[in-house]
């Protein structure tokens, strides 16, 4: 007599392994954070604002946080999470044929890495001038890298109102704005047609980035930022190694100290003479005719997927560390809430600072308002410099920004190696060897930034290595949940891991709410494609500077932003070898796969045709020797009892 099921088991509703779970929630809860809130909350939202209606810029901002943020993040957050697997395996589960997605979000979460480290270096620079006392050198017009014809030292400026009340005003005399140059006070008029630069400036285009005249004018090496980089990628190594629950321990300190030392800078700048111009200017200076504009949209939502860094599977890859009960949904809600509020509060700092800075020059807020990098490395040096300890200062605001930029790298670098401890099981025996080549790799092609085109190569990889190719996984992730996987099976999957609710408010708002079903399969599907047409629209040549970004540019920019998605067809292509190898239906490229821990139920709802394909899949994923001798066991165990 024989005794056998007629759902084959799922060797995934086995307990996830233990090793490969963060110790407590809050880890994992601080991880997120530190992939989501990062350089782009200090430096990016708060010219994205001014640039598009000041305080009504959050309008779009939090609905497009409602409709396509939220449901970004805890769609990432439950897909990892239920499976416990890197992207890839996430996908291949699902279809085979998809694994390429996956592979796809981790080329792009690591080419972020690559130039993100280079950020990283300048602030280290930064901050190793302070803690040696440079930084006072930085804000003066008398050091090797400036050019004294041009340069504006904002604290002398003080002496030449001195001087204005003192010589130059007088009953029949009309008063003149005097500026500092060259060590003496001159008439404003003199330099009516010369292009000044502030000391900062200089000291960040001339001693930190040291820029060659365009992109293929490469002709030496910044050493400092080359052994920045370096140090950089070691500091990565030593922590990546020791594995994701160290990392979510280190969270404790990369995440939550950059929260206080914001809040810190905050309660400094509200206290600044200036900081309630500068304050008005954010939250005040409103028009609404911006939200007419599509262009305000697009900002909001380019914004916000970046800030929170959907589409890169660093949130998915978090996740699959998690307990399978963990309640996901609540820490995707605080993932919101934590990044909002960082780019609120560092708004608000930033530009109560800048009012202080603008009063002090006696110059609008709009010609200190600098955006990118060099409001990081400009007008916020430039501000610290003129406040009492003004070394303090400098190194809590480089460290914030040091802080934020490891604990995304950290995330980001290790999806990478999940990824291949996921493919190759017998590599987490050797995690030290994987995570140095990994990033040796990563720190090779980041060399071109140490050159002194890096800068070019820097403007290159942001404007073409994130944004569209993380729009397109965003969205190519929502359109296989919704339509390939299924909503219902989802919906199932869901109260599987975090239970059903009962009362009426919960069913409407909880994390099985009808609004993420219509929203993954309809709502944010549309906001994507919508959003990759608007990305992939580009002005040519970029900037209206053909000779610093030539044509080539552009081709090798487009070039690092679809090669990601060339993964795509060469892994459905080893699937249907491999399927073919095993002699497996090929229909079974396009079914749920028996490793999926939904597989058994979903098994039973398909057809008789289809139940038979089930049975002759095979578990293709690549298994540890564990593993392999347990199912072993198993198989011989369920041998034995169907002989009897």
């Amino acid at each position: 007599m024989s005794v056998s099921s007629p759902a084959p088991s799922s060797t995934s509703q086995e307990p996830q392994d233990e090793e490969r779970q963060f110790s407590k929630g809050i880890e994992f809860l601080l991880s997120a954070l530190g992939m989501s809130v990062g350089l782009g909350n200090i430096w990016r939202f708060p010219t994205r604002a001014y640039e598009n209606g000041g305080s009504v810029f959050l309008i779009p901002y939090i609905i497009c946080a409602i409709l396509f943020g939220l449901p970004g993040v805890y769609l990432e957050f439950a897909l990892g999470q239920y499976q416990g697997k890197s992207p890839p395996f996430v996908y291949s589960r699902i279809m085979p044929i998809l694994e390429g997605f996956g592979w796809v979000a981790a080329i792009l979460i690591t080419t972020v890495s690559i130039y993100l480290m280079l950020v990283i270096a300048w602030i280290s620079v930064y901050m190793f001038n302070v803690i040696i006392g440079n930084s006072s050198s930085w804000g003066k017009c008398d050091n090797p890298w400036n050019d004294v014809a041009t340069c504006f030292n904002i604290p002398a400026q003080e002496y030449c109102k001195h001087e204005h009340r003192q010589n130059w005003n007088s009953p029949d005399m009309e008063p003149r704005k005097l500026i500092h140059m060259n060590g003496s006070c001159h008439d404003a008029q003199d330099y009516a047609n010369v292009t000044l630069v502030s000391a900062s400036e200089q000291y960040f285009t001339n001693s930190i980035i040291r820029p060659s005249k365009g992109l293929l004018d490469v002709n030496t090496l910044n050493w400092p930022i080359f052994i920045a980089m370096a140090i950089g990628w070691m500091i990565t190594v030593l922590c990546i190694t020791k594995g994701m629950k160290f990392v979510g321990k280190l969270a404790y300190v990369t995440v939550i100290l950059p929260y206080v030392i914001i809040v810190v800078l905050f309660v400094r700048g509200i206290t600044l003479d200036g900081a309630s111009d500068g304050l008005k200017f954010f939250l005040l200076a409103s028009d609404f005719n911006s939200l007419l504009r599509y262009q305000t949209w697009t900002a909001a939502l380019t914004q916000l997927c970046f800030s929170l860094s959907i589409g890169f599977g660093g949130l998915m890859n978090i996740a699959s560390y998690n307990n399978r009960k963990h309640n996901c949904y609540r820490d995707a809600v605080f993932v919101i809430i934590g990044d909002t509020s960082m780019s609120l509060i560092g708004g608000a700092a930033v530009f109560s600072t800048l009012g202080f800075l603008a009063k002090h020059r006696g110059v609008p807020i709009s010609e200190v308002l600098e955006s990118g990098a060099t409001l990081a490395f400009v007008a916020y040096p430039d501000a610290m410099n003129q406040m009492p300890i003004p070394y303090l200062w400098n190194f809590l605001f480089f460290l914030m920004l040091w802080l934020l930029g490891f604990s995304s790298v950290f995330v980001m670098v290790e999806e990478m190696c999940s990824c291949l401890y996921d493919r190759f099981p017998r590599l987490r025996e050797r995690k030290f060897l994987v995570v140095t080549v990994v990033c040796s790799v990563l720190f090779s092609i980041g060399l071109i930034f140490t050159t002194d085109a890096g800068i070019y190569w820097f403007s290159l990889f942001d404007e073409y290595g994130s944004g569209f190719g993380a729009v397109i996984s965003a969205t190519s992730m929502c359109i296989i949940v919704g339509h390939l996987y299924g909503m219902n099976h989802f919906k199932i999957d869901l109260k599987s891991m975090m239970g059903s609710k009962r009362s009426c408010c919960s069913r409407i708002f909880g994390h099985n709410s009808p609004y993420f079903r219509v929203n993954w399969k309809f709502l944010s599907p549309v906001f994507g494609i919508f959003l990759i047409f608007l990305t992939g629209w580009r002005h040519y040549p970029f900037e209206d500077k053909p000779d610093v970004y030539p044509p080539i540019f552009d081709i090798l920019g487009w070039t690092l932003a679809i090669s990601p998605f060339s993964m795509v067809p060469i892994c459905a292509f080893l699937a249907y070898r491999n399927f073919q190898k095993r002699e497996t239906p090929l229909r079974g490229l396009f079914m749920v796969q028996k490793s999926h821990p939904s597989f058994s139920r979903i098994f039973e709802e398909w057809s008789p045709e289809k139940q038979e394909i089930g049975r002759q899949l095979v578990d293709f994923e690549p298994k540890s020797a564990e593993t392999i001798t347990v199912e072993n066991e198993i198989s011989n165990t369920t041998t034995q009892t169907d002989s009897v």
